[in-house]
């Protein structure tokens, strides 16, 4: 039986579309479940039940400051008690605190008095930085507009959420009792463990938006594919140029002058560096890996406030400076930038001490959209805790790529905000595993702490034992320490114990059979779920992983779209999307990400379900309405979750209008 080493990264982009986040309320999976269960029964009956409508959502507390990643001291898991901080202060002195000039504008803003005691305890934000949470219709691009008093023309802003206009300081503090209720939604606090981290000012509902922001820098992953540095789009050997000035791959004439490419563009072209890397459709260049911290050192001139706010993150450059990948970088980007460069002012340590805080702070940013993968680093989101159950998820906004972070739960006031820096279909040994190295800290959230991973066992074997004597056996062997990688596992019932290396070498075994699958097809992915159908019981990570991948290759992958199933795959389509669900409503309840996907592939799987069943005379017309009002439902909450995705908002829309069609035309 294969368990041996440890867990890699994420063997496919097909695993893991649609993961990650956060959060629990029993009354939430107790109307999932007998939805689910009602769905069940409807399909072993001719004629369907009432269904109930929808799925819920509610909280999280492992954490990470803009210092970096700090492990959580909580015990439990929601509550963060312990992080609370103290009212920010009066009104009126709260409201002319918050008094500023709007981004981008050209005045130079209204200072705060000096009896403030809104902002008095932090620094003012950096270029970039939201300082206590932004509104819904926050001033992001910065133009001026209308006095929420007089209704004059005006170009300070409330600094706090940036979407109310004052023309002067006691304009805001006569609207400040009526704006108060609708502006800061999180606030700085600062603790000896957890360094500074976000908090939430006021309770904030689920879906509620907790900041928006541009990023401080932005630029291509460590090893990416070709990538056009103005828009950062995958390019292919057929249509990408050489831009004229730097020779690096762009995507045309628009995108060798963008603003993101000038600086560099124009120093390359001075120093006449043409060491541009090949375009080679399938290949990924590590080339691309002294982009993003070049730009970063850049903000020095070009935006020196910028520049001191990244300085103010985390880099864990002691801890990572020996590691093999710094020794690329003492090569690679120190040259690139020292040698290639002439940038002799930035020492070795300067270049690596960027390096280390992208690559402890930067966010992972997607978008289907030209294919974008890139990293960007954001001032307010890198004071995001981690949490392997976070109360947020985020997506990315516009062509500069603004990251909006919203909650995916109710957070009440004073609770820690926290996002996750890690895979929530990963059991404790991978995710523990990969936070220690990617982000240098040792996780301790009330996930991690607990051997039944909140009851779902995503790393739990089943116990042979066990099985030997009863085949029905469902006990299952977990750590006996979470929290230590080499604690022995021991089943719960009959004390069987695996030495905790055997299990990781297990684990990795596994992974690696995974990452060999051909994925093109669901053939090989079913037959791995069958093979381990003993050894793995049916919540295992690696388990869930492969049954999120057909779940999506199931209606979506070539020669597999809904109108090319069978009726077999319509049917396992639909059951790995409840099974699904019933994990994500332990692990990711509320408008996660990863329910979101789920819900409307569900509801897209039960529309066609339920045509094919009425035209085969297997149920009644009314019963086939029945589950087509109930695909709707998920349908809408699907489109709750997911209509902030930028790549999904037409499609979502597309799929309501036809739906809608479809029942009336009933």
């Amino acid at each position: 039986m294969p368990y041996e080493g440890q867990q890699a990264e994420v063997p496919t982009e097909i695993l893991y579309k649609g993961q990650g986040l956060t959060s629990d309320d029993p009354a939430v999976g107790g109307l999932a479940r007998e939805q689910r269960q009602r769905r069940r029964q409807r399909r072993a009956r001719p004629v369907r039940a009432p269904a109930t409508p929808s799925r819920g959502q509610p909280g999280g507390c492992q954490r990470r400051n803009s210092s970096g990643p700090r492990p959580c001291v909580c015990p439990a898991s929601a509550s963060a008690s312990a992080s609370r901080v103290p009212d920010s202060g009066p009104p009126r002195a709260a409201a002319a605190a918050r008094l500023q000039t709007a981004p981008d504008s050209p005045a130079g803003g209204i200072p705060p008095p000096a009896d403030s005691l809104h902002c008095s305890a932090r620094p003012r934000p950096g270029a970039g930085e939201t300082e206590a949470g932004e509104s819904d219709g926050g001033a992001g691009g910065g133009a001026p507009g209308a006095c929420a008093v007089c209704g004059a023309p005006a170009s300070q802003c409330c600094s706090g959420c940036r979407a109310a206009f004052y023309c002067d300081r006691d304009h805001q503090r006569r609207h400040w009792r009526a704006h108060r209720a609708q502006c800061a939604r999180y606030r700085v606090a600062v603790d000896a463990v957890l360094g500074r981290h976000l908090v939430a000012a006021r309770d904030l509902r689920a879906g509620e938006l907790v900041l928006r922001e541009p990023p401080l820098a932005l630029g291509p992953k460590i090893s990416s594919h070709a990538a056009c540095l103005g828009c950062l789009r995958r390019l292919r050997e057929a249509s990408a140029r050489a831009c004229a000035g730097c020779g690096w791959p762009v995507c045309g004439a628009a995108c060798e002058r963008a603003a993101a490419h000038r600086a560099e563009c124009d120093l390359m072209r001075q120093r006449g560096f043409r060491g541009a890397p090949p375009v080679r459709d399938g290949h990924k260049e590590s080339a691309y890996c002294a982009i993003a911290p070049l730009r970063c050192l850049l903000l020095k001139d070009s935006d020196p406030e910028k520049y001191k706010t990244l300085l103010t993150l985390q880099s864990h450059l002691d801890e990572r400076r020996n590691t093999t990948l710094y020794t690329i970088f003492r090569n690679n980007v120190v040259g690139f930038v020292r040698d290639a460069l002439g940038l002799s002012q930035f020492d070795d340590e300067a270049v690596l001490r960027v390096a280390a805080i992208l690559d402890t702070n930067a966010f992972d940013v997607r978008r289907e959209e030209g294919e974008v993968r890139a990293r960007g680093l954001y001032a307010a989101a890198s004071m995001l805790s981690h949490d392997c159950r976070p109360n947020t998820r985020h997506v990315f906004e516009g062509p500069d790529f603004r990251i909006a972070v919203l909650a995916t739960v109710p957070i009440k006031k004073g609770e820690v905000i926290s996002a996750t820096y890690t895979q929530t279909l990963w059991g404790t040994l991978a995710r523990r595993a990969h936070l220690r190295t990617s982000k240098c800290f040792d996780c301790t959230c009330a996930r991690c702490a607990d051997p039944t991973e909140l009851g779902v066992y995503v790393g739990a074997i089943s116990c042979s034992r066990c099985r030997a004597a009863d085949r029905d056996s469902t006990n299952k062997i977990v750590s006996t320490q979470p929290l230590d990688s080499t604690a022995v596992w021991k089943c719960e019932s009959c004390g069987h114990s695996i030495p905790g290396r055997q299990i990781a070498w297990g684990n990795d075994a596994i992974r690696q059979e995974i990452d060999a699958l051909d994925k093109t097809r669901p053939d090989p992915l079913e037959d791995f779920l069958n093979k381990y159908s003993g050894a793995l019981h049916p919540k295992n990570g690696h388990v869930l992983e492969v049954k999120y991948a057909l779940s999506q290759m199931y209606g979506n992958s070539p020669g597999y779209s809904l109108a090319d199933l069978t009726d077999e795959q319509v049917n396992r389509k639909v059951e790995l999307c409840n099974e699904l669900l019933e994990v994500a409503d332990v692990l990711e309840p509320g408008m996660s990400r990863l329910r979101g996907i789920l819900l409307y592939e569900l509801q897209a799987a039960m529309v066609v379900q339920a045509k094919r069943d009425f035209n085969a005379d297997k149920i009644t017309k009314s019963a086939a309405q029945e589950i087509m009002g109930e695909a709707m439902t998920l349908l809408q909450d699907a489109t709750k979750i997911l209509q902030s995705e930028p790549d999904m908002t037409k499609l979502l829309e597309e799929k309501l209008e036809a739906l809608a069609t479809e029942l009336n035309d009933d």
